[in-house]
């Protein structure tokens, strides 16, 4: 949804970039009043690892979730791509 707004309003800027990767975490974490919110010790560790290098990356390429965890256990995992040299 983030790479889509970002995309229809011509988002370029990578403070912009941020403030979209925003609009899909902390913002509804706060709009729902979650207090357990973040990557902190005693958090409920709801969390997907995107494969990027920034949030601005991870909006703009479409990053691929390499890990995704549900209360601390991991519930998807996936390999990042390889690139092989021609030989």
């Amino acid at each position: 949804m983030a790479n889509l707004y970002a995309n229809v309003c011509q988002v370029a800027k990578a403070a912009d970039m941020r403030e979209c990767f925003s609009m899909i975490t902390q913002r509804p974490a706060d709009i729902m009043r979650l207090a357990n919110y973040g990557l902190a010790a005693g958090k409920s560790a709801d969390l997907l690892v995107l494969d990027s290098k920034s949030p601005e990356m991870a909006i703009a390429a479409l990053a691929p979730v390499l890990y995704a965890f549900k209360h601390g256990r991991k519930t998807v995992s996936r390999q990042p791509a390889t690139l092989h040299r021609p030989q």
